[in-house]
């Protein structure tokens, strides 16, 4: 709560077993999607479970300033910038990274 977060760079989250999710007061935080579509991937429970901002983001903002998710990321969203932070690929993925597509000649 009230810090200067510019992104969660959650990469590695797996499942949220129990409890909500909250982002209050960070008024710089971008790239956590704009609906609770992102938050039902992960959460266990989605009828009891929630997804919360309050002063954390304003997704104009966000758009106007660039500070949107990769063009290699699925809608679902990102945890940050650039194509290592998509939560899904749209196309392919080669190690952490998105890529559109895979060329095989140039490795």
């Amino acid at each position: 709560m009230g810090t200067n977060l510019e992104s969660v760079g959650l990469t590695s989250l797996e499942k949220i077993l129990k409890g909500n999710v909250l982002f209050l007061q960070n008024p710089n935080m971008c790239y956590i999607g704009e609906s609770e579509i992102l938050w039902d991937k992960f959460e266990q429970n989605t009828i009891e479970q929630r997804f919360f901002t309050s002063g954390s983001y304003n997704l104009g903002n966000c758009i106007n300033e660039g500070r949107v998710c990769d063009a290699q990321c699925q809608q679902i969203g990102c945890w940050g910038p650039g194509p290592e932070q998509c939560v899904e690929c749209k196309n392919r993925k080669i190690g952490n990274k998105c890529v559109e597509d895979c060329d095989y000649e140039n490795g």
